[in-house]
């Protein structure tokens, strides 16, 4: 909250200042030149509605171009456009100061070249804008990308942690049936966790790709290759919980034990070929990062 009230009153600082040189500038200009560059370019210059048609002094300029301007642009610039139905052109600013805007005497050759400045101050402040919008969106993404990276990598720590705690306890010795079922009672809350470790490491992988956050295209493979990896860990994960549900629901003395027993050793031969499938992944993934780089993804 305080870095975004600290931005806003950065951008409040700005506009002000952007607004006085503004503001600084037409008053100063019409007040002693009677016309802005714009002004001059089409001809034109600021006079009196009364008193001959002289030029106003800094008072009138001042009232016109701050409660004036306010006043004309206030609700949707009504009273700008209330200058095309009138018929001394006169906006409600011009009204205010009892101003008009005449025709004035210019210098055809300066006319020219202020013009050109004009177009050329145009082009040049577009082009900035754009690049600064360029370098902007660059230091965006950038951000983006090493906050994904970063995110990524406590979410990975994690998991891993997540992993470790569960193992540990799969491999805690029972030489019962029901020391079998209180181990893995404890054993189904880790698996819990570790289920959602993946699944935002999961979330977090896909997030990654979709939005096209890592870094080149070697980073890009090692996501692709940890999307599979990962999925393989939630089937695996999710084996196990199935295979420990079944141990808990089933008594020794129960008809169908020894079927059941039989299902449980089956399972845990597919999560054993689980770990020899990322096993294999991993070994694919290190040979293909040791071959020559690919070129960049387009």
């Amino acid at each position: 909250m305080q870095a975004g009230e600290s931005e806003a009153l950065d951008r409040l600082q700005n506009n002000l200042l952007y607004t006085g040189i503004l503001l600084g500038y037409m008053v100063f200009a019409q007040t002693f030149y009677h016309t802005t560059i714009g002004k001059y370019v089409f001809g034109l210059e600021i006079a009196s509605a009364r008193n001959g048609g002289r030029h106003p002094g800094f008072g009138v300029i001042l009232l016109r171009e701050t409660i004036g301007k306010f006043c004309s642009a206030i609700v949707f610039g009504i009273g700008y456009w209330r200058a095309i139905r009138d018929p001394r052109k006169q906006t409600w600013h011009d009204q205010m100061a009892d101003t008009v805007v005449r025709k004035g005497a210019t210098n055809p050759a300066l006319r020219k070249q202020l013009a050109a400045l004009a177009v050329m101050a145009v082009v040049v402040c577009l082009g900035i804008g754009v690049y600064a919008g360029w370098i902007a969106n660059a230091q965006r993404v950038q951000q983006d990308r090493e906050s994904a990276a970063e995110e990524f990598k406590r979410a990975v720590q994690e998991c891993d942690a997540a992993r470790e705690s569960m193992l540990s306890v799969s491999k805690l010795p029972w030489d019962t049936w029901a020391a079998l079922q209180e181990r893995d009672r404890t054993l189904l809350t880790r698996a819990d966790e570790y289920g959602t470790e993946l699944q935002t490491v999961s979330d977090l992988t896909h997030r990654v790709l979709r939005k096209a956050l890592y870094l080149d295209y070697a980073d890009f493979k090692a996501y692709v290759f940890l999307q599979k990896v990962y999925k393989l860990r939630q089937d695996q994960n999710k084996k196990l919980q199935d295979e420990i549900h079944i141990i808990l629901a089933t008594s020794q003395d129960a008809p169908d034990f020894e079927a059941k027993v039989s299902a449980v050793k089956m399972m845990d031969s597919e999560i054993t070929n689980i770990d020899n499938e990322v096993v294999s992944l991993n070994g694919q993934f290190q040979q293909a990062s040791a071959s020559p780089r690919s070129p960049t993804r387009r």
